[in-house]
């Protein structure tokens, strides 16, 4: 059987899901019933891997409420500009 490169390697990056062309992080508050969806804002899989290792050390914080997620959304901003010059 054959799977789409997009198939075999979506599994691989955590707490990240694509939608259309665009990748997206993606996990649930610890009150199970509330999801947190930001765009990382690019179509590009490494530039994706890239945030998404620079901002899943906060994703814990952000599920039990040490960090706000308005705090988050600010660090997200921050590296999605600093990887978009990196890779530009």
């Amino acid at each position: 059987m054959v799977h789409s490169m997009a198939n075999n390697t979506s599994h691989k990056l955590s707490h990240a899901m694509i939608r259309g062309r665009t990748y997206y992080t993606n996990f649930r508050l610890n009150d199970s019933t509330s999801f947190v969806r930001l765009s990382l804002g690019t179509d590009s899989r490494k530039q994706a891997e890239v945030i998404m290792n620079q901002i899943r050390p906060f994703i814990p914080l952000v599920q039990n409420g040490t960090m706000s997620l308005e705090e988050f959304k600010h660090k997200m901003q921050g590296y999605r500009a600093a990887t978009k010059q990196d890779f530009g």
